[in-house]
């Protein structure tokens, strides 16, 4: 694994024939209009279908042993989050609740889940979302929450590598900054001034440099940054670019991506060192929120 700032960023080249070309990729596909989660191993490998619900399943992420799977659904109805074995078998609510709970993400010693709910908050005044970070444990016990004021806007959050804080997007006038959350003093920290919005962020495997969809007009472009969110440098421009995930040596960040406007969207891999984006899962179906066996996970609605 590389631990590097962004001076230092070039010393930590990948090879582009060993990374992605034998990656395995959990990853969300409407292959027939409905949302399912699939496993493709390598750029060769047939897809996996790991869920055929006829409800919406999306935003899986691997636990850090890789035996199980979390993601959302629709099945009960509202947003749910759910387990199940590595190959799709014993799904389980563990949510089980009437508002809507979604996006969540495994603690890096797998104990413990982030998700975002929507429990004890009302619409926004034009029918948006709002809710707040939440944590319970791994079997869906002792849900309790992090936030103290509910978001507005981009809510999906990710863990530090050390499990002791939470980094997340709020909305501060109009700017989606970057935050973290200390999961011992409850402290907020704002990390990016502005005047750029950023969302869907994850630290890397070493927690050196945070990957993050940056809005530029129309385009939404996968950046890195250093810790303090200051030292911005930008991997790809001129589409839609969003949650990029970390390769588990850190050296690649796999992301979401599609001509902007588009609906159709695809699974791509950039290197943390810049270069051009290599596809990883581009069919007529339409792909979303691709995870890295191995590397840090969490996602969207």
């Amino acid at each position: 694994m590389c631990a590097v700032g962004l001076a230092v960023l070039a010393a930590c080249a990948p090879n582009a024939s060993d990374g992605p070309a034998r990656a395995t990729i959990l990853y969300t596909a409407s292959a027939d209009g409905n949302a399912d989660i699939f496993l493709r191993r390598g750029a060769d490998g047939t897809p996996v279908r790991l869920t055929q619900d006829p409800a919406q399943d999306h935003w899986a992420g691997w636990s850090p042993q890789a035996g199980r799977i979390v993601f959302q659904t629709l099945r009960d109805g509202n947003r749910e989050v759910y387990v199940m074995g590595a190959d799709g078998s014993d799904p389980t609510n563990l949510t089980r609740h009437p508002e809507d709970d979604l996006l969540p993400a495994w603690s890096p010693d797998g104990s413990a889940i982030l998700f975002f709910s929507t429990r004890g908050e009302a619409r926004g005044p034009n029918g948006e979302y709002m809710g707040n970070l939440w944590m319970m444990g791994a079997d869906g016990s002792s849900p309790r929450r992090l936030t103290r004021t509910a978001l507005t806007a981009s809510f999906s959050g990710s863990w530090s590598p050390d499990g002791r804080s939470i980094l997340f997007s709020r909305d501060v006038d109009g700017t989606i900054a970057l935050h973290t959350l200390d999961l011992v003093s409850g402290e907020e920290r704002r990390l990016t001034p502005g005047p750029d919005s950023f969302s869907g962020a994850r630290p890397s495997p070493d927690g050196s440099l945070l990957a993050a969809s940056m809005q530029v007009g129309d385009e939404s472009r996968i950046v890195v940054t250093d810790r303090t969110g200051r030292q911005v440098r930008t991997l790809t421009s001129g589409a839609a670019h969003y949650y990029p995930t970390w390769s588990p040596d850190g050296t690649w960040i796999v992301f979401t991506g599609a001509p902007v406007g588009s609906s159709d969207h695809d699974i791509l891999a950039v290197p943390v060192v810049g270069g051009e984006p290599l596809s990883l899962v581009a069919t007529p179906a339409d792909e979303r929120y691709g995870t890295w066996l191995g590397g840090p996970v969490g996602g969207p609605t």
